[in-house]
């Protein structure tokens, strides 16, 4: 067993808490690296004629501001995709 830690108004401290923590900062991180790899890849292969300057903004958006990048790709930016997949125009039917 390991032994609890002092501080300094006398409790103790549980010494595994810390290393939890850290652990569940590491799965998050990692599952938000994960979602940011995942979308750059679906916008770079995002293909419903737009520019390359709404690809590079989508990009942009996505890594500088990773949560807000993420939510407004797959919620904004892809379901037009979606339905333009759908359409027979745009099939070329």
């Amino acid at each position: 067993m390991i032994p609890a830690l002092a501080t300094l108004d006398g409790e103790t401290a549980n010494p595994m808490l810390p290393a939890l923590y850290d652990l569940a900062y590491l799965i998050v991180l990692i599952i938000v690296v994960a979602l940011i790899v995942v979308s750059l890849v679906s916008i770079a292969r995002h293909r419903d004629g737009s520019s390359s300057w709404a690809t590079a903004v989508w990009s942009a958006v996505v890594v500088f501001a990773p949560l807000l990048g993420l939510i407004a790709w797959f919620v904004v930016g892809r379901p037009a995709a979606r339905a333009a997949q759908l359409t027979p125009a745009a099939r070329g039917r």
